[in-house]
Protein backbone atom coordinates (compact mmCIF):
# COMPACT_ATOMS: atom_id res chain seq x y z
CA UNK A 1 0.00 0.00 0.00
CA UNK A 2 1.42 3.46 -0.62
CA UNK A 3 0.20 6.88 0.37
CA UNK A 4 0.88 9.86 -1.14
CA UNK A 5 2.14 13.15 0.98
CA UNK A 6 -1.39 14.08 1.13
CA UNK A 7 -2.56 11.40 2.78
CA UNK A 8 0.28 11.84 6.00
CA UNK A 9 -1.15 14.67 8.06
CA UNK A 10 -0.23 17.29 9.30
CA UNK A 11 2.71 17.67 6.24
CA UNK A 12 2.86 20.26 4.09
CA UNK A 13 2.92 19.02 0.62
CA UNK A 14 5.19 21.69 -0.48
CA UNK A 15 7.91 20.89 2.22
CA UNK A 16 10.15 18.04 1.37
CA UNK A 17 10.39 15.11 4.24
CA UNK A 18 13.78 14.43 5.90
CA UNK A 19 14.06 11.29 7.57
CA UNK A 20 15.97 12.18 10.84
CA UNK A 21 13.04 14.25 12.18
CA UNK A 22 10.85 11.23 11.66
CA UNK A 23 9.93 9.87 15.01
CA UNK A 24 11.10 7.13 15.88
CA UNK A 25 9.55 4.74 18.64
CA UNK A 26 11.01 5.60 22.52
CA UNK A 27 14.12 2.21 23.84
CA UNK A 28 14.41 1.48 27.46
CA UNK A 29 17.87 2.63 27.84
CA UNK A 30 19.83 -0.31 30.14
CA UNK A 31 22.69 1.04 32.28
CA UNK A 32 26.27 0.27 31.39
CA UNK A 33 29.11 -0.64 33.87
CA UNK A 34 31.32 1.82 34.00
CA UNK A 35 34.76 1.47 31.70
CA UNK A 36 37.86 0.66 33.39
CA UNK A 37 40.89 1.96 31.35
CA UNK A 38 44.47 0.89 32.19
CA UNK A 39 47.22 3.59 32.27
CA UNK A 40 50.35 1.59 31.31
CA UNK A 41 53.83 4.26 31.00
CA UNK A 42 55.05 3.74 27.87
CA UNK A 43 58.30 1.51 28.00
CA UNK A 44 61.57 3.98 28.66
CA UNK A 45 63.32 3.61 24.98
CA UNK A 46 66.48 1.36 24.92
CA UNK A 47 68.88 3.84 24.68
CA UNK A 48 71.79 1.62 24.13
CA UNK A 49 74.30 2.47 26.90
CA UNK A 50 74.88 0.89 30.22
CA UNK A 51 76.44 1.90 33.44
CA UNK A 52 79.82 1.15 32.55
CA UNK A 53 78.77 3.41 29.26
CA UNK A 54 77.29 6.19 31.16
CA UNK A 55 80.12 5.92 33.70
CA UNK A 56 82.31 6.52 30.70
CA UNK A 57 80.94 9.45 29.86
CA UNK A 58 80.99 10.95 33.04
CA UNK A 59 82.21 14.98 33.33
CA UNK A 60 85.65 15.07 33.83
CA UNK A 61 85.36 17.27 36.58
CA UNK A 62 83.40 14.09 38.31
CA UNK A 63 86.34 12.01 38.13
CA UNK A 64 88.54 14.79 39.75
CA UNK A 65 86.70 14.72 42.27
CA UNK A 66 86.34 11.09 42.85
CA UNK A 67 90.20 10.35 42.77
CA UNK A 68 90.92 13.53 45.02
CA UNK A 69 88.74 11.84 47.44
CA UNK A 70 90.99 8.67 47.63
CA UNK A 71 93.64 10.65 47.37
CA UNK A 72 92.44 12.84 50.51
CA UNK A 73 91.32 9.69 52.38
CA UNK A 74 94.87 8.12 51.90
CA UNK A 75 96.61 10.49 52.82
CA UNK A 76 94.62 10.95 55.59
CA UNK A 77 95.48 7.54 56.32
CA UNK A 78 98.66 7.82 56.33
CA UNK A 79 99.06 10.76 58.53
CA UNK A 80 96.47 8.66 61.03
CA UNK A 81 99.03 5.86 61.21
CA UNK A 82 102.51 8.12 62.12
CA UNK A 83 100.25 10.46 64.35
CA UNK A 84 99.41 7.07 66.00
CA UNK A 85 102.65 5.28 65.95
CA UNK A 86 104.60 7.61 69.05
CA UNK A 87 101.43 6.71 71.55
CA UNK A 88 101.68 2.78 70.13
CA UNK A 89 105.70 3.48 71.57
CA UNK A 90 104.87 4.99 74.41
CA UNK A 91 102.20 2.39 75.33
CA UNK A 92 104.53 -0.48 74.58
CA UNK A 93 107.03 1.54 76.98
CA UNK A 94 104.79 1.76 79.62
CA UNK A 95 103.49 -1.78 78.97
CA UNK A 96 107.98 -2.56 79.79
CA UNK A 97 107.93 -0.01 82.37
CA UNK A 98 104.76 -1.69 84.15
CA UNK A 99 105.92 -5.03 83.35
CA UNK A 100 109.57 -4.37 84.82
CA UNK A 101 107.77 -2.53 88.16
CA UNK A 102 106.20 -5.74 89.03
CA UNK A 103 109.47 -8.15 88.44
CA UNK A 104 111.28 -5.63 90.36
CA UNK A 105 108.52 -5.84 93.26
CA UNK A 106 108.84 -9.65 92.84
CA UNK A 107 112.65 -9.59 93.21
CA UNK A 108 112.17 -7.31 96.00
CA UNK A 109 109.44 -9.54 97.80
CA UNK A 110 112.08 -12.98 97.05
CA UNK A 111 115.07 -11.19 98.58
CA UNK A 112 112.61 -9.93 101.96
CA UNK A 113 111.59 -13.62 102.08
CA UNK A 114 115.42 -14.53 101.54
CA UNK A 115 116.83 -11.87 104.07
CA UNK A 116 113.79 -12.96 107.11
CA UNK A 117 114.80 -16.58 106.36
CA UNK A 118 118.38 -16.24 106.82
CA UNK A 119 117.93 -13.66 110.06
CA UNK A 120 115.87 -16.43 111.47
CA UNK A 121 118.63 -18.76 110.63
CA UNK A 122 120.89 -17.06 112.08
CA UNK A 123 119.29 -16.47 115.30
CA UNK A 124 117.65 -19.61 115.61
CA UNK A 125 118.33 -22.16 118.86
CA UNK A 126 120.84 -25.18 118.30
CA UNK A 127 120.47 -27.78 120.99
CA UNK A 128 123.43 -30.04 121.51
CA UNK A 129 125.19 -32.02 123.75
CA UNK A 130 127.86 -30.56 125.63
CA UNK A 131 131.65 -32.03 126.17
CA UNK A 132 130.17 -33.88 128.91
CA UNK A 133 128.81 -36.78 127.36
CA UNK A 134 128.36 -39.03 130.25
CA UNK A 135 129.06 -42.41 131.24
CA UNK A 136 127.06 -45.38 131.87
CA UNK A 137 127.03 -46.61 135.62
CA UNK A 138 125.27 -49.65 137.50
CA UNK A 139 122.62 -48.78 139.26
CA UNK A 140 121.85 -51.99 142.07
CA UNK A 141 118.35 -52.70 143.07
CA UNK A 142 117.29 -52.84 146.47
CA UNK A 143 114.28 -54.05 148.62
CA UNK A 144 114.03 -52.47 151.98
CA UNK A 145 117.56 -51.86 153.00
CA UNK A 146 118.47 -54.70 151.44
CA UNK A 147 120.53 -54.22 147.81
CA UNK A 148 120.04 -57.07 145.40
CA UNK A 149 122.76 -58.52 142.97
CA UNK A 150 120.53 -57.39 139.89
CA UNK A 151 119.92 -53.91 138.81
CA UNK A 152 119.87 -51.42 136.06
CA UNK A 153 121.92 -49.26 133.65
CA UNK A 154 122.00 -45.68 134.07
CA UNK A 155 123.04 -42.69 131.90
CA UNK A 156 123.19 -39.13 132.47
CA UNK A 157 123.61 -36.82 129.41
CA UNK A 158 124.06 -33.57 129.18
CA UNK A 159 122.77 -30.50 126.50
CA UNK A 160 123.08 -26.85 126.49
CA UNK A 161 121.44 -24.09 123.64
CA UNK A 162 124.44 -22.75 121.15
CA UNK A 163 121.83 -20.66 119.25
CA UNK A 164 120.87 -16.66 119.93
CA UNK A 165 117.63 -17.38 120.76
CA UNK A 166 115.41 -19.63 122.92
CA UNK A 167 114.48 -22.88 122.59
CA UNK A 168 110.36 -23.31 123.72
CA UNK A 169 108.66 -26.49 123.63
CA UNK A 170 111.15 -28.69 124.07
CA UNK A 171 110.55 -32.67 124.01
CA UNK A 172 112.56 -35.57 123.67
CA UNK A 173 112.51 -39.36 123.74
CA UNK A 174 115.23 -41.39 124.78
CA UNK A 175 115.62 -44.96 124.26
CA UNK A 176 118.57 -47.26 126.04
CA UNK A 177 120.54 -50.84 124.60
CA UNK A 178 122.61 -53.00 126.69
CA UNK A 179 124.32 -56.56 125.62
CA UNK A 180 122.30 -58.11 122.88
CA UNK A 181 119.00 -56.50 123.92
CA UNK A 182 117.35 -54.22 121.63
CA UNK A 183 116.91 -50.40 122.19
CA UNK A 184 114.14 -49.28 124.39
CA UNK A 185 112.68 -46.54 125.87
CA UNK A 186 114.09 -45.32 129.00
CA UNK A 187 112.29 -47.66 132.02
CA UNK A 188 109.08 -45.84 133.80
CA UNK A 189 108.85 -43.02 131.17
CA UNK A 190 105.64 -43.27 128.59
CA UNK A 191 105.30 -40.74 125.82
CA UNK A 192 108.14 -37.75 125.62
CA UNK A 193 110.13 -36.13 128.32
CA UNK A 194 109.52 -32.54 128.57
CA UNK A 195 112.21 -29.78 129.31
CA UNK A 196 112.08 -26.40 130.01
CA UNK A 197 112.62 -23.42 127.69
CA UNK A 198 116.25 -22.70 127.19
CA UNK A 199 118.18 -19.34 126.36
CA UNK A 200 121.34 -19.12 125.14
CA UNK A 201 124.00 -20.83 127.09
CA UNK A 202 121.43 -22.55 129.59
CA UNK A 203 122.33 -25.84 130.35
CA UNK A 204 120.46 -29.04 131.12
CA UNK A 205 120.39 -32.53 131.25
CA UNK A 206 118.76 -36.44 130.85
CA UNK A 207 119.02 -39.91 132.41
CA UNK A 208 118.32 -42.83 130.73
CA UNK A 209 117.42 -46.01 132.61
CA UNK A 210 117.52 -49.21 131.36
CA UNK A 211 115.26 -51.92 132.35
CA UNK A 212 115.64 -53.75 135.67
CA UNK A 213 117.03 -57.26 135.96
CA UNK A 214 121.01 -56.81 134.85
CA UNK A 215 122.95 -58.90 137.21
CA UNK A 216 126.35 -56.55 138.55
CA UNK A 217 127.97 -59.59 136.88
CA UNK A 218 126.81 -58.96 133.22
CA UNK A 219 126.99 -55.19 133.78
CA UNK A 220 131.20 -55.91 134.49
CA UNK A 221 131.63 -57.76 131.09
CA UNK A 222 129.49 -55.37 129.26
CA UNK A 223 131.78 -52.27 130.60
CA UNK A 224 135.20 -54.38 129.39
CA UNK A 225 133.18 -54.64 125.72
CA UNK A 226 133.09 -52.39 122.65
CA UNK A 227 129.64 -50.62 121.95
CA UNK A 228 128.09 -53.04 124.44
CA UNK A 229 126.26 -50.06 125.76
CA UNK A 230 124.49 -47.49 123.82
CA UNK A 231 122.01 -44.65 123.92
CA UNK A 232 119.50 -42.53 121.38
CA UNK A 233 117.74 -39.16 121.64
CA UNK A 234 115.32 -37.86 119.45
CA UNK A 235 114.63 -34.04 120.47
CA UNK A 236 112.48 -31.42 119.08
CA UNK A 237 111.78 -27.53 119.87
CA UNK A 238 110.63 -24.67 118.20
CA UNK A 239 112.01 -20.73 117.98
CA UNK A 240 110.12 -17.63 119.05
CA UNK A 241 108.12 -18.03 115.86
CA UNK A 242 107.38 -21.33 115.99
CA UNK A 243 109.38 -22.62 113.63
CA UNK A 244 110.25 -26.75 114.64
CA UNK A 245 113.54 -28.21 114.44
CA UNK A 246 114.80 -31.29 115.36
CA UNK A 247 118.00 -32.47 117.24
CA UNK A 248 118.94 -36.74 116.58
CA UNK A 249 122.13 -38.18 118.46
CA UNK A 250 123.63 -41.55 119.32
CA UNK A 251 126.14 -42.15 122.07
CA UNK A 252 127.96 -45.63 122.49
CA UNK A 253 131.02 -46.71 125.28
CA UNK A 254 133.76 -47.93 124.28
CA UNK A 255 136.27 -51.01 126.56
CA UNK A 256 138.28 -48.01 127.15
CA UNK A 257 135.75 -45.99 128.96
CA UNK A 258 135.81 -43.58 126.19
CA UNK A 259 132.30 -42.76 124.79
CA UNK A 260 131.94 -41.92 120.91
CA UNK A 261 129.33 -40.79 118.48
CA UNK A 262 127.84 -43.45 116.72
CA UNK A 263 128.23 -44.13 113.15
CA UNK A 264 124.24 -42.92 112.55
CA UNK A 265 121.60 -41.41 114.05
CA UNK A 266 123.33 -37.96 114.46
CA UNK A 267 121.54 -34.57 112.93
CA UNK A 268 120.31 -31.16 113.86
CA UNK A 269 117.65 -29.88 111.62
Amino acid sequence: MSYSQSDQPGQNPSEPIHPEKCAEPERQSTPREPEVVAHIPPAPADTGQTDQSRSDHAPTWRKVAEIGAVLIALALLVVNVFMLRPAYIAARAATASADGAIEAVRLSQEALAQARDNARQDQRPYLWLTNNLGSPIFIPSRVGETTLPVGQVAWTWRFTNYGKSSAYTVQFEEYIKVGDRAFTKSYGVKGQSVGPPMPPAKENFGTIVSPPGISQEEIQRLLTTDLSIRIRVNMSYTDSYGTKYATDFCLARLATGAILYCVSGNDMK
